[in-house]
């Protein structure tokens, strides 16, 4: 299947933020929101040639709310935002920040043989039920570790039972 480019994302994204518009619990997320940057591109693991777009939307530099939009279908998957004015969504983790402090922690200097695979990724599992909270894929030897966006890493997703 053929991934959408980004002004087709943008449309939809706009067109998302006009409905959410009409609903009182959506003010605080989006009233004066901007779509933050390039949408970030994720790969489902779990199925072949399926990717979909987080789009952030910030208000005031602080992020407000998060979308997932379907890469090739261009139709909404998931959507998350404050519901007051005074609260915020985490930012994204750095994926080498994440492994730095761990190395460091483990008492090793400078993390060798380090590499990050392009795309985040997600699947439904015990480590992240969310498609807003996708993993960094980061091979560091000859093992893939899984940094969830918001900093937890994990060796392995538990994809057995409910996730």
């Amino acid at each position: 299947m053929k991934i959408r480019p980004f002004d087709e994302i943008l449309t939809v994204t706009n067109t998302v933020v006009a409905s959410l518009l009409r609903s009182p619990t959506w003010q605080a997320a989006v009233a004066r929101a901007s779509v933050d940057r390039e949408p970030t591109l994720v790969e489902r693991l779990d199925r072949r040639d399926s990717f979909y777009y987080v789009v952030t939307l910030r208000t005031a530099g602080r992020v407000t709310a998060r979308l997932a939009i379907d890469a090739n279908t261009a139709k909404l998957i998931q959507a998350q935002g404050i519901e007051l004015t005074s609260q915020t969504l985490d930012d994204y983790v750095s994926p080498a920040d994440v492994v730095r402090k761990r190395s460091l922690a483990e008492g090793v200097e400078e993390p060798r043989f380090v590499q990050q695979v392009p795309a985040l990724g997600w699947r439904p599992c015990q480590e992240s039920t969310s498609w807003l909270m996708p993993f960094w894929l980061i091979m560091i030897r000859d093992r893939i570790v899984y940094i969830r966006v918001d900093g937890q890493a994990f060796t392995r997703l538990t994809t057995s039972g409910r996730g």
